[in-house]
């Protein structure tokens, strides 16, 4: 950190203009295991800076991954400031008296793991899905990763500080087989504790998923009420999450662009932005721009209360920033986006949603979600899950699509359930299971 920090200093000291420099330096590991032999082993270390400079409302940004020469780096900044239009940017982060008091975990017993630690994590995860149930005949791969990111920011403006966080993760993809039939379960998940890594969770929810599906058939077509699994309905947050954008709201690319106030789901529906959220993987003590980081309701039972901004969005439309800048890359400027977003619990167990259906769909996975239309609403995407009857689960189903309108799913949630997890698919969206009143299934 002290190293980052001095390099940081040395930059903005040699110009005299308005200045942001940003620097990222990530550590990996992957370890990919297939039938009890290590696949694959990957590692690295990728150190970058982000330099912007603002001077009559122009802004240069340029980036490199060389720190022993930041002249350069200098001299591209500002090439480009001088060649950029006109903007309504209003300047940097300034230095804070933190409101919030953030600790971000960090696991040394992560970082001192050896390869042959990962290797038999990534082997444990495999033995358990074999050892589920005698029909999982194949591994597509069994997988453990660790990341540790450290990030120091420093304005022009007054702001200097930086921050480190670790976590580890482990995957597997599953494959099943009964009177010649096959499918596939896939399940992954991250750790900020390495004591909480359970390898025999990963490998177990993989298989459970593929053997669930065995036999899945089409159902007839109608309208029904629906159960999204956890998994999906934070798959339907992430895919919405650019609708509560500040720059897409101001260029009214949302369907939510003039709702702000308004009711525009069901009274059980709270959304919120946490990047405080303890032991959240993306928790942060301040955004990628040097704004304290908060706790913002976005939706409050089912009240729209706020959209989310960074600097550059709240400056066009008069706001202040939320707090929501995030970088990519080292290599791009910071956009909005979201770090642990999610939809809260409600008090009824995952099995009691189940119950409260006669007759109905339980999904636990669809397809294309990237179509969903962010201006109109609508989508139409594959599904597959359970079929519903007297509040059981009575036969897999594949092969149908569910279809309707976003603003409509959102105010026809009857229920959520109190098994909210975030999830790696969904950029770290998570949510509860939700029960919703009626969708239409196209089937048989």
């Amino acid at each position: 950190m002290e190293n980052l920090k001095n390099i940081a200093k040395s930059i903005i000291e040699k110009t005299d203009l308005e200045s942001e420099i940003f620097i990222i330096e990530t550590k990996s590991s992957f370890v990919e295991v297939r039938n009890q032999k290590v696949e694959k082993i990957k590692s690295g270390v990728v150190l970058g800076l982000g330099l912007r400079i603002f001077n009559k409302n122009k802004l240069g940004f340029a980036f490199s991954n060389d720190i022993n020469n930041i002249d350069e780096l200098l001299t591209k900044a500002i090439s480009n400031l001088q060649n950029s239009k006109e903007c309504n940017f209003y300047g940097f982060a300034k230095k804070f008296t933190p409101k919030n008091i953030l600790n971000i975990p960090y696991d040394k017993k992560i970082a001192q793991l050896t390869k042959d630690n990962k290797i038999n994590l990534a082997k444990e995860i495999e033995n358990a899905a074999f050892s589920y149930d005698k029909r999982i005949v194949n591994c597509e791969s069994a997988n453990y990763f660790d990341e540790e990111t450290t990030i120091f920011l420093q304005t022009s403006n007054g702001f200097s500080s930086g921050y480190k966080k670790i976590y580890c993760g482990g995957s597997m993809q599953a494959i099943s087989q009964e009177n010649n039939l096959f499918e596939e379960g896939h399940y992954v998940k991250q750790f900020v504790d390495l004591d909480l890594f359970n390898a025999k969770e990963i490998g177990q929810n993989a298989a459970k998923k593929a053997i669930e599906m065995l036999g899945a058939k089409i159902i007839k077509s109608g309208e029904m009420p629906v159960v999204l699994s956890n998994f999906v309905a934070s798959q339907f947050l992430y895919a919405a999450s650019s609708m509560f954008f500040g720059d897409n709201v101001y260029k009214k690319k949302s369907l939510f662009f003039d709702k702000l106030g308004s009711k525009i789901a069901s009274s059980k529906i709270n959304i919120l932005e946490d990047a405080l959220k303890e032991e959240g993987i993306a928790s942060r003590p301040f955004d990628d721009e040097g704004i304290e980081s908060q706790k913002l309701y976005v939706v409050r039972n089912g009240i729209l209360e706020n959209f989310l901004y960074n600097i550059e969005a709240a400056s066009q439309a008069k706001k202040s920033s939320t707090s929501s800048a995030t970088r990519n890359s080292y290599r791009t400027p910071p956009v909005i986006g979201t770090t642990n977003f999610y939809i809260d619990n409600g008090h009824v167990s995952e099995n009691g949603i189940i119950d409260m259906v006669d007759k109905g769909l339980y999904v636990t996975n669809v397809m294309a979600l990237h179509s969903l239309n962010p201006i109109s609403g609508d989508f139409s995407l594959g599904a597959s899950g359970f079929m519903i009857e007297n509040g059981k689960k009575i036969f897999p189903v594949r092969g149908v699509t569910i279809a309707g309108n976003l603003a409509n799913l959102l105010f026809n949630v009857v229920e959520t359930g109190n098994n909210l997890e975030f999830f790696t698919e969904s950029n770290n969206c998570g949510s509860p299971t939700l029960l919703i009143k009626n969708l239409s299934i196209a089937g048989e």
